[in-house]
């Protein structure tokens, strides 16, 4: 159910676009395993209203520990580049050392920036296909990551499924990139738009350009190929063992073979509306 049927007192006075966008948000989060509490929609809800919420609730989120460095500082060649020392959590602006903490504080302040997005107030400069998910994910992970915006520099996997290898992320982000210029996304029937975007999610999970935050940005990008075309992406009913499943099943046999986009076309057919 879309958080706006779940609580819709939180949300009156929101417009059916307002409300959309903050359904959206929740929902690409909730793909993530993120869980808002009612307060959290709270400030979603004022957020979308322009209240400009983020600042105060980035800075209620500062950590005791080590935060921003330089971006060539952190990337410098290391074994592990992302994570602070001798720990599984990522490197983060915020000064914050536990694993579960961060993934709280980077679900909050990233749908803040999503609803901004979903809102029109995002600045995402002219970037055109591909470049486009480069802003996105840079707008939208920025309070977190000083990485925000560029491509991994370590190889990975998950679930036994091996992403593209870096040396191969930008031959893959360019190959999407034709895909989504090559397209005439305004002219697609449902059905041509469901399996466009399939294709592009596909490749994009497999070449996971980011340490983190792939599908955040991918989905979002998702969002901004459908707003001119006469139709709504619509991601709230979609499970999250679904889209894992889809996502395991579109890996390719081989680390260097093509995903499928088949498992992700039902998802998309059920997600899109007039």
């Amino acid at each position: 159910m879309r958080p706006s049927e779940e609580h819709p007192d939180t949300f009156a006075g929101l417009t059916p676009e307002q409300r959309h966008a903050v359904d959206q948000a929740v929902a690409a989060e909730r793909l993530e395993g993120w869980r808002p509490t009612p307060a959290d929609l709270a400030l979603l809800v004022a957020e979308c209203r322009g209240e400009s919420v983020l600042p105060s609730v980035r800075e209620g989120l500062i950590g005791d520990g080590p935060t921003r460095e330089s971006r060539w500082a952190a990337l410098r060649p290391r074994r592990t580049p992302y994570l602070l020392p001798g720990s599984t959590t990522l490197r983060n602006v915020l000064g914050i050392v536990d694993a579960a903490e961060l993934h709280r504080a980077e679900s909050i302040l990233t749908a803040l920036r999503l609803v901004r997005c979903h809102t029109g107030r995002a600045d995402l400069g002219g970037a055109v296909g591909v470049h486009r998910l480069l802003s996105v994910h840079r707008y939208v992970f920025q309070d977190v990551y000083v990485w925000a915006g560029d491509v991994r520099t370590v190889e990975l996997s998950k679930n036994g499924t091996a992403f593209a290898r870096c040396s191969v992320v930008w031959d893959g982000l360019m190959s999407v990139h034709e895909t989504i210029l090559d397209a005439d996304w305004t002219a697609a029937d449902r059905g041509e738009l469901a399996y466009l975007l399939s294709r592009t999610y596909a490749d994009l999970n497999q070449v996971h350009p980011f340490r983190e935050g792939n599908g955040r940005a991918a989905t979002m990008l998702l969002h901004l190929l459908v707003a001119p075309t006469g139709f709504r992406l619509d991601l709230t009913d979609v499970e999250r063992r679904d889209w894992i499943a889809a996502s395991q099943d579109s890996a390719p046999f081989r680390q260097a073979g093509a995903p499928s986009a088949r498992p992700f076309l039902p998802l998309f057919l059920r997600a899109l509306s007039a």
